[in-house]
């Protein structure tokens, strides 16, 4: 089974923006799924993503989400 990773998204200083997941896990699936990671929070299957979610103090909550309400 495919674990669901929150996909996050942040501008960074060269005008670009840096992509990950919320857990720092590859974007990437070595699966014939080709993507595992969500826009929606509800639909995250992954643990660590979940545990970091629920713990808004967490600082990977607030590097990528920061005072978003979840």
């Amino acid at each position: 089974m495919t674990k669901f990773h929150l996909a996050v998204t942040k501008p960074n200083a060269f005008g670009g923006f840096n992509t990950s997941t919320l857990c720092g896990r590859d974007l990437r699936s070595y699966t014939d799924d080709t993507v595992n990671a969500v826009e929606q929070r509800q639909d995250v299957t992954c643990g660590h993503c979940v545990k970091i979610l629920a713990n808004p103090k967490s600082w990977q909550y607030r590097k990528w989400l920061g005072d978003a309400t979840p």
